[in-house]
């Protein structure tokens, strides 16, 4: 995320409260905020609308929050939060399988050389976990993808890599802002 100064209101912490602060927040005109190392307010976001999606199988709503571009006035980057993609039984599911029987890898990340605590189960288009390809699949092929095809005429859009990341207390709690 990239921060900018913002008036003062209620913090928020998304990174140390995890992904339910974020779910919780991203309501129309929320903003989303820290504090900088001067105790001053932060925006990380504010989330600017709300609409429902209704595609063939999924139905859900798409949040949009915007974020200004570093280095460029009046321009912003945009972010869009799928509320519902995924059923609280295919979290539950995920979780269950990240908690109890994914092995993380501890390679030095690229960004910031600290272990990264994160295990590939898609690569190259191929699900490499067995467990998770059973309840990953029917989300991806049946809901996200039709979704990022409409959203950007991109009819022939393939997922190419899915990973996921552990944030534990005692571990790695943030990942710096980059690019791939």
């Amino acid at each position: 995320l990239v921060p900018w100064a913002g008036a003062p209101v209620p913090v928020a912490e998304p990174v140390a409260e995890g992904a339910d602060a974020l779910r919780d927040d991203h309501r129309q005109g929320q903003q989303l905020q820290r504090k900088d190392q001067h105790k001053q307010a932060v925006n990380l976001c504010s989330f600017c609308s709300s609409r429902s999606l209704e595609l063939p199988s999924w139905r859900g709503e798409e949040d949009e929050a915007r974020f200004p571009k570093p280095g460029v006035e009046n321009v912003s980057r945009r972010l869009f939060v799928l509320r519902a993609l995924a059923t609280e039984a295919e979290v539950s599911s995920i979780l269950e399988v990240a908690q109890m029987s994914l092995e993380f890898n501890v390679d030095n990340d690229s960004v910031d050389q600290r272990p990264t605590y994160e295990r590939y189960v898609v690569q190259i288009g191929q699900y490499v976990h067995a467990d998770l390809e059973r309840v990953l699949r029917p989300i991806v092929e049946e809901r996200l993808l039709p979704y990022v095809r409409e959203k950007y005429n991109a009819p022939d859009a393939v997922v190419c890599t899915v990973l996921i990341r552990r944030y534990l207390p005692d571990e790695r709690r943030g990942h710096p802002t980059h690019l791939d």
